[in-house]
């Protein structure tokens, strides 16, 4: 997909990708590559993530003077609760070509084909491997959330609704993008801090086991978070959220292309299938919408897609 790029972008992409110490070398060797990485290394130092994504997520305002608010980055989901911290999976000891097959104890099947992309939305969720797993993590097909960020993605002004993300390059349907990251905190604080009003970024994953009973996991990136919190919703949306474990039973919230998305194209997903591990449900219809709460005190919906249904999802 990479290759559809014109060979300077293409560069500079790949450049994204390469060690300070790397590029720094790299400038000695012509002129052309130098101006690649004297650009490459000034990304890095505007990079939101601070480092500790594996590529840059840079910023861009061409709509006003407004500065990208400084917050601390966490490229994870992170929690001070020891519970959590000892609700792990114990791995697999597969070798590598068994990873994602029948055989391996973290996969009953496979999730990803060998490109990495999502085989099917019609999953409850997956459990990758992880690095409690004995297979190499350079080879095994069933890591791909857990390898962390591999798309270089823009938080872009917007010019109606906000900071919004895209992608530096075209992204295929099934690609991961990022997860949703920040602070897990429990039912009772994620509805205590919605009370209070203002922006809220809280996500709350319902897990309807076939026991009858709803796991509930809330992610708040509200202080500290990553890009996925900038993502803005849509009534047509290009990403859906599938939930993954590695090595840990507290899910991640992944979020996957569900079709073909040009470079450029703002990334998008429907805020209504945050709460639900069925990443492929269809949006409420309008009049569903307004028997359930009064439109006067709803939220305007602005995606501007043909599919919009005027107001944000209403989610209890």
């Amino acid at each position: 997909m990479l290759l559809t790029l014109p060979r300077p972008i293409l560069l500079r992409v790949h450049a994204l990708f390469v060690d300070p110490q790397s590029l720094s070398r790299s400038m000695a060797t012509s002129t052309a590559l130098r101006s690649i990485a004297l650009e490459a290394s000034a990304l890095r130092r505007a990079d939101l993530s601070q480092g500790t994504e594996s590529c840059v997520v840079r910023c861009e305002n061409t709509v006003n003077g407004e500065q990208f608010p400084a917050t601390p980055y966490a490229a994870a989901c992170f929690s001070t609760d020891s519970r959590l911290s000892s609700a792990v999976i114990r791995g697999c000891s597969c070798a590598d070509a068994q990873c994602g097959t029948l055989a391996c104890s973290c996969a009953s099947s496979s999730a990803y084909d060998a490109h990495g992309r999502l085989i099917s939305f019609e999953v409850p969720g997956i459990v990758e491997c992880s690095e409690r797993c004995r297979c190499d993590a350079l080879c095994c097909r069933n890591r791909v959330v857990s390898r962390g960020l591999r798309v270089p993605l823009v938080v872009f002004k917007t010019r109606d609704r906000g900071w919004g993300v895209r992608s530096e390059w075209p992204l295929e349907r099934g690609e991961y993008v990022c997860e949703y990251a920040g602070a897990i905190i429990s039912s009772e604080e994620a509805t205590a801090r919605q009370a209070q009003g203002g922006h809220n970024y809280v996500m709350s994953l319902r897990e309807h086991l076939a026991s009858g009973q709803v796991f509930v996991t809330c992610i708040d990136p509200t202080d500290k978070g990553n890009v996925g919190r900038y993502l803005n919703h849509s009534c047509d949306p290009n990403l859906a959220i599938v939930l993954v474990r590695a090595g840990s039973f507290v899910p991640r919230a992944a979020f996957f292309c569900t079709r073909p998305v040009p470079r450029g194209e703002e990334l998008t997903f429907f805020y209504g299938d945050s709460a639900s591990t069925h990443a492929s449900s269809k949006p409420t219809p309008p009049e569903e919408l307004q028997n359930k709460s009064n439109a006067a005190s709803r939220r305007i919906c602005r995606c501007g897609t043909k599919r919009c249904m005027g107001f944000l999802p209403f989610d209890a």
